[in-house]
């Protein structure tokens, strides 16, 4: 007994010339800030990191490593959507340029998002602990603004991550 072979998906669909132009624009108007965001958080976190009142804790340079490397994923993210201009050529979207671009987004945006959370509570408890207590460091405003800084890669990541499900959906299902 013989099965047919499936027909593989269309590789492109036909879009409207203006949703076409709509999609290259945004990529780029919305992933050029975010990978500037992104390379600066990186250096952010890693300078005021070593400067925090905890530096000299061998605990802070796991979260500010950590922290880059979060800030580094939000980065690459921005980088991705940015870099996704090339699947809208001639009033036509590659679909599977724009359905690897959304699953990958959206991967790196959910490993960002973990990362971060883990990296915030990291310091949350350096900041909290017994040594930092007895050295009189305390959550003040600096505790804050580094948590912050910590929290933004799952943010811009996000950012980047939803832009491109929304620009990257076919506005007509091919057949």
């Amino acid at each position: 007994m013989s099965y047919p072979l499936a027909q593989p998906p269309p590789r492109y669909v036909r879009l409207h010339p203006e949703r076409a132009r709509r999609i290259r624009v945004r990529c780029a108007a919305v992933g050029v800030p975010l990978s500037i965001a992104g390379a600066v958080l990186i250096v952010v976190i890693v300078v005021a990191g070593l400067r925090l009142p905890t530096a000299r804790d061998p605990f802070n340079s796991i979260v500010w490593a950590v922290g880059a490397a979060a800030a580094l994923c939000g980065f690459f993210t921005a980088i991705g959507l940015a870099g996704a201009r090339p699947y809208v050529v001639n009033d036509h979207m590659d679909l599977n340029g724009a359905r690897v671009t959304r699953r990958v987004l959206g991967a790196v945006w959910g490993c960002t998002t973990v990362v971060s959370a883990c990296t915030c509570l990291l310091f949350v408890l350096l900041v909290t602990s017994g040594r930092s207590a007895a050295k009189g460091i305390g959550f003040g405003g600096w505790a804050w603004a580094y948590l912050a800084a910590l929290a933004l890669p799952a943010v811009l990541s996000g950012i980047a991550f939803f832009t491109a499900l929304a620009l990257f959906r076919p506005a007509v299902r091919p057949r």
